[in-house]
Protein backbone atom coordinates (compact mmCIF):
# COMPACT_ATOMS: atom_id res chain seq x y z
CA UNK A 1 0.00 0.00 0.00
CA UNK A 2 3.18 2.05 0.16
CA UNK A 3 3.15 3.79 -3.41
CA UNK A 4 1.17 7.08 -4.21
CA UNK A 5 -0.73 8.06 -7.74
CA UNK A 6 -1.26 4.40 -8.99
CA UNK A 7 -3.87 3.42 -11.02
CA UNK A 8 -6.06 2.27 -8.08
CA UNK A 9 -5.74 5.84 -6.84
CA UNK A 10 -9.65 7.38 -5.65
CA UNK A 11 -9.21 9.92 -8.58
CA UNK A 12 -9.59 7.54 -11.31
CA UNK A 13 -13.00 5.22 -11.59
CA UNK A 14 -12.31 1.45 -11.18
CA UNK A 15 -13.40 0.89 -14.98
CA UNK A 16 -9.92 3.12 -15.69
CA UNK A 17 -7.72 1.49 -18.12
CA UNK A 18 -4.27 1.48 -17.07
CA UNK A 19 -2.33 4.31 -19.47
CA UNK A 20 -6.02 6.05 -19.98
CA UNK A 21 -6.30 10.07 -18.14
CA UNK A 22 -8.19 9.90 -15.63
CA UNK A 23 -11.60 12.31 -16.54
CA UNK A 24 -13.25 14.70 -13.82
CA UNK A 25 -16.05 12.80 -12.39
CA UNK A 26 -17.48 16.71 -10.79
CA UNK A 27 -19.68 17.17 -13.99
CA UNK A 28 -16.82 18.96 -15.69
CA UNK A 29 -16.09 18.73 -19.47
CA UNK A 30 -12.51 19.38 -18.44
CA UNK A 31 -10.04 16.36 -20.48
CA UNK A 32 -7.48 17.30 -17.86
CA UNK A 33 -6.77 14.54 -15.35
CA UNK A 34 -8.05 14.59 -11.50
CA UNK A 35 -5.64 15.64 -8.54
CA UNK A 36 -3.39 12.79 -8.18
CA UNK A 37 -3.93 10.61 -10.91
CA UNK A 38 -1.52 9.20 -12.82
CA UNK A 39 -2.37 6.29 -14.78
CA UNK A 40 1.02 6.12 -16.91
CA UNK A 41 3.32 5.08 -13.69
CA UNK A 42 1.47 1.89 -12.44
CA UNK A 43 4.31 0.22 -10.19
CA UNK A 44 4.85 -3.79 -9.96
CA UNK A 45 3.99 -3.57 -6.46
CA UNK A 46 0.07 -1.97 -7.47
CA UNK A 47 -2.79 -3.53 -4.89
CA UNK A 48 -5.16 -6.11 -6.16
CA UNK A 49 -8.06 -4.32 -7.51
CA UNK A 50 -10.66 -5.76 -5.06
CA UNK A 51 -9.16 -3.91 -1.99
CA UNK A 52 -11.51 -2.51 -0.18
CA UNK A 53 -10.52 1.26 -0.19
CA UNK A 54 -13.60 2.50 0.88
CA UNK A 55 -13.26 0.55 4.29
CA UNK A 56 -9.82 1.77 4.98
CA UNK A 57 -10.48 5.18 3.84
CA UNK A 58 -13.42 5.30 6.16
CA UNK A 59 -11.47 4.17 9.17
CA UNK A 60 -8.34 6.46 8.35
CA UNK A 61 -11.26 9.01 8.56
CA UNK A 62 -12.56 7.94 11.71
CA UNK A 63 -9.76 6.89 14.02
CA UNK A 64 -6.74 8.91 12.77
CA UNK A 65 -6.69 12.43 15.73
CA UNK A 66 -3.93 14.69 13.71
CA UNK A 67 -2.96 15.06 10.10
CA UNK A 68 -0.68 17.10 8.20
CA UNK A 69 -2.51 20.27 6.46
CA UNK A 70 -1.61 21.89 3.07
CA UNK A 71 -2.77 25.14 2.33
CA UNK A 72 -1.67 27.80 0.14
CA UNK A 73 0.87 30.65 1.87
CA UNK A 74 -0.72 33.73 1.42
CA UNK A 75 2.26 35.63 1.09
CA UNK A 76 4.13 33.80 -1.74
CA UNK A 77 1.90 31.01 -3.08
CA UNK A 78 4.04 28.13 -1.88
CA UNK A 79 2.92 25.45 -0.19
CA UNK A 80 2.47 25.24 3.43
CA UNK A 81 2.19 22.52 6.09
CA UNK A 82 1.28 22.20 9.39
CA UNK A 83 0.02 19.69 12.01
CA UNK A 84 -3.78 20.22 12.99
CA UNK A 85 -5.90 17.68 15.05
CA UNK A 86 -8.60 16.25 12.72
CA UNK A 87 -11.83 15.16 13.58
CA UNK A 88 -15.12 14.82 11.09
CA UNK A 89 -18.72 15.28 10.42
CA UNK A 90 -20.95 12.52 10.43
CA UNK A 91 -20.92 12.42 6.57
CA UNK A 92 -16.77 12.10 7.08
CA UNK A 93 -15.90 15.74 6.33
CA UNK A 94 -12.72 16.62 7.86
CA UNK A 95 -12.96 19.23 10.82
CA UNK A 96 -10.53 21.08 11.93
CA UNK A 97 -10.25 23.23 15.35
CA UNK A 98 -7.94 26.44 14.07
CA UNK A 99 -7.11 30.20 15.36
CA UNK A 100 -6.80 32.99 13.47
CA UNK A 101 -3.76 33.94 14.87
CA UNK A 102 -1.96 30.77 13.14
CA UNK A 103 -0.67 31.07 9.25
CA UNK A 104 -2.67 28.40 8.21
CA UNK A 105 -6.05 30.42 8.89
CA UNK A 106 -5.60 33.36 7.27
CA UNK A 107 -3.65 31.24 4.43
CA UNK A 108 -7.35 29.56 4.30
CA UNK A 109 -9.15 33.15 4.71
CA UNK A 110 -7.20 33.68 1.61
CA UNK A 111 -7.53 30.83 -0.36
CA UNK A 112 -9.50 28.05 1.01
CA UNK A 113 -7.94 25.30 -0.95
CA UNK A 114 -6.29 22.98 1.13
CA UNK A 115 -5.63 19.09 1.81
CA UNK A 116 -5.10 17.19 4.72
CA UNK A 117 -3.03 13.96 4.66
CA UNK A 118 -3.87 11.13 7.30
CA UNK A 119 -2.02 8.45 7.98
CA UNK A 120 -0.88 5.44 10.10
CA UNK A 121 2.30 4.40 11.36
CA UNK A 122 3.84 1.46 13.14
CA UNK A 123 7.39 -0.64 13.05
CA UNK A 124 9.53 -0.68 9.91
CA UNK A 125 8.88 1.31 6.90
CA UNK A 126 5.99 4.27 7.47
CA UNK A 127 4.98 4.09 3.65
CA UNK A 128 3.67 0.63 3.43
CA UNK A 129 0.86 1.93 6.23
CA UNK A 130 -2.98 2.78 4.96
CA UNK A 131 -2.85 7.29 4.44
CA UNK A 132 -5.02 9.28 2.70
CA UNK A 133 -4.82 12.73 1.59
CA UNK A 134 -8.41 15.16 1.26
CA UNK A 135 -8.43 17.83 -1.34
CA UNK A 136 -10.84 20.34 -1.38
CA UNK A 137 -12.27 23.97 0.09
CA UNK A 138 -12.19 24.87 3.82
CA UNK A 139 -14.96 26.26 5.17
CA UNK A 140 -15.01 28.70 8.48
CA UNK A 141 -18.05 27.71 10.73
CA UNK A 142 -19.46 30.32 12.02
CA UNK A 143 -20.45 29.97 16.05
CA UNK A 144 -23.88 31.59 14.72
CA UNK A 145 -24.69 28.56 12.58
CA UNK A 146 -27.17 25.85 13.46
CA UNK A 147 -24.51 23.05 13.07
CA UNK A 148 -21.93 24.96 15.06
CA UNK A 149 -22.64 22.98 18.28
CA UNK A 150 -23.44 19.53 16.79
CA UNK A 151 -19.67 20.29 14.86
CA UNK A 152 -18.02 21.51 17.57
CA UNK A 153 -19.61 18.38 19.90
CA UNK A 154 -18.02 15.85 17.16
CA UNK A 155 -14.64 17.66 17.37
CA UNK A 156 -14.56 17.41 21.42
CA UNK A 157 -15.59 14.15 21.52
CA UNK A 158 -12.37 12.94 19.69
CA UNK A 159 -10.49 15.69 21.21
CA UNK A 160 -11.31 16.25 24.52
CA UNK A 161 -8.74 18.57 25.55
CA UNK A 162 -9.58 21.14 23.12
CA UNK A 163 -12.14 22.18 25.26
CA UNK A 164 -9.41 24.14 27.22
CA UNK A 165 -9.16 26.74 24.25
CA UNK A 166 -11.99 25.89 22.26
CA UNK A 167 -14.25 28.66 23.67
CA UNK A 168 -11.36 31.30 22.79
CA UNK A 169 -12.64 33.93 20.55
CA UNK A 170 -9.66 33.19 18.17
CA UNK A 171 -10.63 29.58 17.61
CA UNK A 172 -13.32 28.74 15.01
CA UNK A 173 -14.15 25.14 13.22
CA UNK A 174 -13.56 24.50 10.11
CA UNK A 175 -15.09 21.73 7.32
CA UNK A 176 -13.49 20.51 4.22
CA UNK A 177 -16.48 21.32 2.07
CA UNK A 178 -17.28 21.95 -1.99
CA UNK A 179 -16.92 18.29 -2.89
CA UNK A 180 -13.48 17.62 -2.04
CA UNK A 181 -11.93 14.74 -3.60
CA UNK A 182 -9.94 11.76 -1.83
CA UNK A 183 -6.62 10.09 -3.10
CA UNK A 184 -5.46 7.39 -1.76
CA UNK A 185 -2.76 5.54 -2.93
CA UNK A 186 -4.09 2.28 -2.28
CA UNK A 187 -7.35 2.00 -4.12
CA UNK A 188 -10.73 4.37 -4.86
CA UNK A 189 -13.07 5.78 -2.51
CA UNK A 190 -15.78 8.09 -4.03
CA UNK A 191 -15.78 11.67 -2.76
CA UNK A 192 -17.57 12.71 0.16
CA UNK A 193 -20.02 15.60 -0.49
CA UNK A 194 -20.03 17.27 2.23
CA UNK A 195 -22.52 20.51 3.16
CA UNK A 196 -21.15 24.03 3.21
CA UNK A 197 -22.02 26.00 6.22
CA UNK A 198 -20.55 29.97 6.51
Amino acid sequence: MGTDGNRWNSVMRPSDKAGSAAKPTNGSNSDRPLPGAMPDRLPETAPAPDLDARSIAKNLLRTVRAGALATIDRNTGNPFGSLVTVATDSNGSPLILISRLSSHTANLEADSRASVLLATAGKGDPLAYPRLTVLGRFAKIVREAAEEAHLRQRFLARHPKADLYAGFADFALWECASNPRISMPASPAPPISPRRTS
